[in-house]
């Protein structure tokens, strides 16, 4: 979400918790450290590069009290870096008793991953009939 703040896109993980605001800034900050973005909450996300956007929406699922993290090509748009570090933190996830799903073309998830399930074309596709 690049028109909003680092800030108002981690509180989306906070919604439903009953934090004051210094807790919930706290935990804020300890999400970002943990996924090595020192940048103030108050900059906004179209002011960040696409790894950096990466690393907040890896912030935000920190905070969600979640067991189900759905990641669609986590990695598809970044440097070989951080891709590294993406993919490091979402293997991590699965130390938080999450259960993480990822739809991607990178095969360097294959080395990371407790299951793994292709996809193939169908044979034959479905066709309208009017």
């Amino acid at each position: 979400m690049e028109s909003r703040t680092i800030r108002q896109n981690l509180l989306i993980g906070l919604q439903y918790s009953h934090l004051s605001t210094k807790e919930k800034n706290t935990r804020m900050l300890q999400a970002l450290e943990q996924t090595g973005l020192d940048k103030p909450l108050n900059t906004h996300a179209y002011n960040l590069s696409g790894g950096e956007q990466q690393r907040v929406a890896l912030a935000r699922v920190l905070l969600k009290p979640s067991s189900l993290v759905l990641a669609d090509e986590p990695t598809g748009s970044l440097d070989s870096r951080n891709r590294d570090f993406v993919m490091n933190r979402i293997s991590a996830l699965k130390d938080c008793v999450k259960t993480v799903i990822v739809v991607s073309h990178d095969d360097k998830f294959r080395e990371i991953s407790d299951n793994i399930i292709f996809l193939r074309p169908c044979p034959h596709p479905a066709t309208s009939e009017r």
